[in-house]
């Protein structure tokens, strides 16, 4: 069942259904942190609310962020370049990695409870939409989508690629699902499903030629991550005097360069194989 509701009425009551939600997990999260930092340490400072986002995986993605990857294959590798290129980016306004990446994965958070809204209002009614938005917004595992994590980005590249595709533009549908996998590698998992989508709505022959493009383009070179970034010997323009974090140096990655190479090449077969 879908909303009888015109495409901006719809966003309309999407922002209106998102804007309280998300503000309503921030606030909760912020008062969760501070309880735990403050039992914790007995104190809270700016300092130790600004450690509290940074445990776990974050520590990596700062890493990456603020370095670019090692010259030699270590636990980095386990990580895609999507998500710490925006917190790069980021910073340029912030001047610090920290608060870049809780903005990118605030405002990310915000744009997957938007497109999470508009694709199930269009798959069913705004009831159901406004029901989605605050179980996403209130998930137990929702601090996540506020620390330096890259849940919020995933989750809002995944919601935009499947309602670009259940919108029947599988163009886009595809260049969100390349970002969802710069994001995680999981993404991958949307290219089986937009290809049975494009299948569904007879625009297999016209739309298997752009999704195979993106998948070898953009996607499998994604594989490569040290292409995006560089090593730690070769550090961002945007912080030092080094070259930017998305040019590779030619001494950079000479170890795994060999290593790199297949795992691409296997990378991408796999993802075109999903279309034959």
């Amino acid at each position: 069942m879908t909303s009888a509701a015109a495409p901006p009425a719809r966003w309309r009551e999407g922002w209106g259904a998102a804007l309280p939600a998300f503000a309503t997990a921030k606030a909760l999260t912020l008062v969760a942190v501070v309880l735990a930092v403050e039992h914790g340490t007995a104190s809270v400072t700016w300092a130790s609310l600004r450690d509290a986002f940074t445990h776990w995986d974050a520590s990596s993605y700062l890493d990456i962020a603020g370095h670019g990857y090692p010259p030699r294959l270590d636990y980095h590798d386990a990580f895609m370049p999507g998500y710490p290129l925006l917190v790069k980016a980021a910073s340029l306004l912030t001047r610090d990695l920290v608060s870049a990446g809780v903005l990118v994965s605030a405002l990310a958070e915000l744009a997957a409870l938007l497109f999470i809204h508009e694709l199930v209002s269009r798959e069913r009614d705004g009831r159901a939409a406004k029901f989605a938005v605050w179980a996403v917004a209130l998930a137990p595992l929702g601090y996540f989508f506020s620390g330096v994590y890259t849940e919020s980005a995933f989750i809002a590249g995944t919601a935009l690629s499947l309602l670009l595709m259940r919108a029947g533009n599988m163009r886009g549908a595809s260049l969100a699902a390349a970002l969802a996998v710069a994001m995680r590698l999981t993404g991958i998992v949307l290219l089986p499903v937009i290809a049975v989508e494009m299948a569904r709505q007879g625009r297999l022959r016209s739309g298997a030629p752009w999704l195979t493009t993106v998948c070898r383009r953009w996607i499998a070179p994604l594989n490569s991550k040290r292409a995006c970034f560089g090593s730690t010997n070769r550090i961002s323009a945007w912080t030092s005097k080094s070259r930017p974090l998305w040019v590779s140096s030619n001494d950079a990655c000479s170890a795994s360069r060999n290593y790199r190479r297949r795992r691409r090449s296997l990378f991408g077969r796999f993802s075109t194989a999903w279309l034959l």
